[in-house]
């Protein structure tokens, strides 16, 4: 079991010479696209631009400060597994600049992610908070 972190979509755009696989990949719910991955493509979505979103139906709760009558978010809350293997997918589709955040809901303050370099390559960051000063 997993602990529950926050998954944010940070101007993740998708490279047009590659939007129409990404557009079948969103469409098709089997073949091509190992499952760890369909998973996360099963709840996004892509918009005329290229930008990836979640896609707030897919889940069963709203997300904080995101109007009821708007069907995307850039962020969910939930328990996460393969989000390496997503961006690791995703990495050769996409613009520079994008990132996958994700970053714990408990006390730990703890913040990881992925940002794509535009050329094929995706960096891995991990921040770490912990008030280490003493009392």
């Amino acid at each position: 079991m997993g602990n529950r972190t926050i998954i944010q979509l940070v101007n993740v755009k998708i490279k047009k010479e590659s939007m129409p696989l990404i557009a079948r990949a969103l469409r098709s719910k089997k073949g091509g696209v190992p499952a760890n991955i369909q998973r996360f493509l099963d709840v996004m979505t892509m918009d005329d631009e290229g930008i990836l979103h979640l896609n707030r139906v897919a889940f069963n709760f709203s997300s904080y400060g995101v109007p009821e009558d708007d069907v995307t978010s850039d962020r969910q809350s939930g328990v996460w597994y393969f989000i390496g293997d997503l961006a690791a997918w995703l990495k050769s589709h996409c613009e520079m600049g994008g990132r996958i955040i994700e970053h714990s809901e408990d006390s730990s303050g703890t913040a990881w992610g992925w940002e794509f370099d535009g050329k094929g390559g995706v960096s891995y960051f991990k921040i770490d908070h912990a008030d280490r000063r003493k009392r």
